[in-house]
């Protein structure tokens, strides 16, 4: 299976393709180009480049939010016209998800005795985050990453960095458990997490491709891969769109002028 996964939830994003051989390749976007002028040409370029045509790509792949507004529709509604031009399901992964799956690919010691701790950058002095811990199919030891599974601790929020640091500290319940979190930025670790946890937190960052981890999960090697139709993709919001709010502003001033 060849499957095509695609990032723009951020300014960089990116794509990758992942194939059945394990031959996988990796294309990071400028940032000082917008995902609106990049595709669907950047896709087209990045296929040819790994010497394949859309009609040979089998599922594609699509980082689902939250993130940037403007770049989450943009990508979402080039996934959906591709994957409906060629008649294939797409597998939309939801970016915090995606944050903690890049993690335990990165380091294989995080185990299920950890909790997962996404934190990235959601602008106005905010972050998007959540809590997940991994799971296993099997009752033994991990024998492959088609055992490696997330599941939702903590419903994913949107706060201020130390707000949100508080609020995880007075929820979880540690115990014998170590708290991992998994920045995409450097600068966003300038917190005090032992004045929070303990020694029990650590920051772990890292520039991921989320383009890679979600076309790893269209294809099955690791996560929950849930294929559907690309009509029923839908973009996953924490906090409700700038556009969303400004529409209602000034529906809100217009009826209190009359």
């Amino acid at each position: 299976m060849v499957v095509l996964g695609l990032d723009t939830t951020t300014k960089t994003g990116g794509m990758a393709l992942h194939q059945a051989d394990g031959l996988e390749a990796v294309c990071i976007g400028d940032p000082m180009i917008t995902h609106g002028e990049r595709l669907p040409g950047d896709i087209l370029e990045f296929l040819d480049e790994n010497k394949l045509t859309l009609g040979e790509i089998d599922r594609f792949a699509v980082v689902s939010g939250p993130g940037s507004f403007t770049g989450l529709r943009v990508g979402l509604a080039t996934i959906q016209a591709l994957a409906l031009t060629n008649k294939k399901d797409v597998v939309a992964v939801p970016t915090l998800e995606a944050i903690v799956y890049a993690g335990i690919e990165e380091a294989k010691a995080l185990d299920e005795k950890t909790f997962l701790v996404p934190w990235m950058n959601a602008f106005r002095g905010e972050v998007f985050t959540g809590v997940y811990k991994r799971v296993n199919e099997c009752s033994g030891s991990l024998r492959d990453d088609l055992a490696v599974h997330v599941v939702e601790v903590e419903t994913p929020r949107v706060g201020k960095p130390a707000a949100m640091l508080k609020e995880w500290g007075s929820r979880l319940s540690l115990d014998d458990r170590q708290v991992v979190i998994l920045a995409t930025e450097s600068r966003q670790c300038d917190l005090g997490l032992e004045k929070v946890f303990g020694k029990q937190a650590t920051w772990m960052i890292g520039t991921r491709s989320l383009a890679l981890t979600a076309a790893r999960i269209g294809a099955g090697r690791i996560g929950d891969s849930r294929p559907v139709k690309p009509n029923h993709v839908r973009p996953v919001y924490i906090r409700r769109p700038d556009a969303v709010l400004a529409r209602e502003r000034r529906l809100k001033e217009q009826s209190s002028g009359e």
